[in-house]
């Protein structure tokens, strides 16, 4: 088939050439202002290949010498796994009759979930959990967070071990011992691409992982490529966040921040040289005598002058240096003039270039310039709020690529191996698919605006807008708790004779809350400029 471009005569070509500069897409279009325009058509595992290696290493750095690198780290392992890690909670359910409808409803299984719990609670410590016997999983879930957002990569490894009770361990492995090096085609027709082995359908089929001894980290090496040990896909987790659909490996977050990062450290670096030498007022003696050789000013020659300091003593200078570097000490020396080198600094623009670059950096990590430089000073209530909306929006999309690719993994491994060894009471491996139900959660935060938000809440839920189940996940708990909870508190009251809260003089019998009649007062400007933040007019 001839293409319908090629047929066409040079004539025909040119008309059509000049018919579409009109409407063609202005980027793509060379002339004056675009002719420095970079194109490259490389696949992702082209640039991974070539730089993710050196990409790693200078984010690293930065983590290591940049507060700010730093402080995107922590406020992603804060923010994405929490205190205490994942929280596991099993939703096993069994049919249960209502006697007032006669209809047949799910309801929480108590007796299987507890024993879920309970058992994943204590394989959760660190003699069971790791392979090193000191890292709980919660530990591990922080270590993991800190690769993933630093080095945009984390590999975990299933170890199968008998002698545990529940058969299970981990094993981290960072990313470099799966070097981006090592790519061949393999004779059944797999690719090895940057470490990883893909059939042709590009599903992971093997890891090749440098075989790292500890005796290697005495002398800061990794082994080379040449050394490698391949494990199974089936027994590794590679948690990254692909960007493109035919990536194999992440790379790190900060990889569009690194430079501004690198400007903003030097820049700051040098204003506190600047600022030092500013603040010792420094100077030049200029010798301003006829130009005699026999009365030419030398650094070397020592004087007999007299000194006066700061205090108004004097003293002689004899076998002294000219040229006095006590503080606050000025010496006379022969015919010699001061010639003053003022730098000017702290200069007035050094703020501003400081928030520029900090709120570029924020908008290349997707976290808010407050959090990232701790800055409230030019923020709003308003527009703080909208910043930690976007940002804790982001937080929750990291928990929930976690929660499927490494919590629920995880889970499946360990659920079949402890089955296999009977360690949760009396069920067997026949009863995997009914014990299979995990859910996980992460950190929540409290309200921003506490008032107006919890009544955004009540109203949507009295116009039935939402349910009570969306209200309780929003909190990152499940309604059946809230309420069993509640119910738990309600027999403690009673077996203690405690008098129960007021909540409101209005009931609310469509949700079984309490919604107040008068809607509380909005907080103070005075309080919120009191927590670091202006009030918003």
């Amino acid at each position: 088939m001839k293409i319908p471009w090629f047929g066409k005569s040079r004539k025909a070509a040119q008309q059509t050439k000049r018919t579409n500069n009109g409407r063609s897409f202005e980027a793509v279009q060379i002339n004056r202002l675009t002719k420095d325009f970079s194109e490259m058509n490389a696949s992702i595992n082209a640039d991974i290949r070539a730089g993710g290696d050196r990409l790693r290493k200078l984010a690293r750095q930065m983590y290591e010498n940049s507060s700010h690198a730093r402080r995107w780290v922590d406020l992603y392992v804060i923010n994405v796994i929490g205190e205490n890690g994942h929280i596991l909670q099993s939703d096993i359910k069994i049919p249960e009759e209502d006697p007032t409808t006669n209809e047949v409803i799910e309801v929480s299984d108590d007796v299987k979930n507890n024993l879920i719990e309970t058992a994943w609670a204590e394989w959760s410590k660190a003699e069971q959990c790791s392979v090193t016997q000191i890292q709980s999983f919660a530990t591990m879930q922080k270590i993991w967070a800190r690769h993933k957002s630093r080095d945009g990569e984390i590999f975990i490894r299933r170890v199968i071990d008998p002698s545990s009770k529940y058969g299970l361990r981990l094993q981290t492995i960072p990313p470099e011992l799966i070097p981006e090096s090592y790519n061949e085609i393999l004779p059944n027709g797999n690719t090895i691409l940057c470490g990883i082995e893909f059939n042709e359908w590009r599903k992971p089929v093997a890891y090749y992982v440098s075989k790292n001894k500890v005796a290697q980290d005495m002398w800061g090496v990794t082994s080379i490529a040449g050394d490698l040990e391949r494990i199974p896909a089936s027994e590794m987790i590679h948690w990254f966040d692909p960007d493109f659909s035919n990536q194999s490996r992440g790379y790190t977050r900060m990889a569009n921040v690194i430079l501004m990062l690198t400007w903003l450290k030097d820049y700051n670096r040098a204003s506190v040289l600047n600022a030092k030498f500013s603040a010792r007022k420094l100077g030049f003696l200029r010798d301003i005598t006829p130009e005699d050789p026999s009365e030419t000013f030398s650094s070397d020659k020592e004087s007999s002058e007299t000194t006066e300091s700061a205090d108004g003593q004097t003293q002689s200078t004899q076998n002294r240096p000219a040229v006095s570097g006590e503080e606050l000490t000025f010496t006379y020396i022969g015919n010699t003039q001061l010639e003053k080198w003022d730098p000017q600094y702290p200069h007035p623009q050094h703020e501003m270039f400081n928030r520029v670059a900090l709120r570029d950096i924020a908008i290349g990590l997707n976290v808010a310039y407050c959090s990232l430089a701790g800055d409230y000073s030019n923020s709003t209530w308003s527009s703080a709020r909208t910043e930690l909306d976007v940002e804790r929006n982001n937080w929750l999309h990291e928990q929930q690529i976690m929660i499927d690719t490494v919590d629920t993994k995880i889970f499946t491994w360990w659920l079949e191996l402890a089955l296999l060894k009977r360690a949760i009471g009396t069920f067997t491996f026949r009863d995997y698919d009914r014990l299979n139900k995990p859910y996980f959660y992460g950190p929540r935060w409290e309200y921003i605006n506490p008032v107006d938000e919890s009544n955004a809440l009540r109203s949507d839920l009295e116009a039935q807008f939402i349910s009570p189940f969306d209200v309780a996940a929003k909190k990152g708990k499940r309604l059946e708790d809230v309420y069993r909870d509640i119910n738990a508190a309600a027999k403690l009251r009673k077996k203690f004779n405690i008098t129960e809260p007021t909540y409101g003089a209005t009931a609310n019998k469509a949700t079984g809350m309490e919604p107040s009649q008068t809607k509380p007062a909005a907080e103070p400007a005075a309080q919120e400029q009191q927590n670091g933040v202006t009030a918003n007019a």
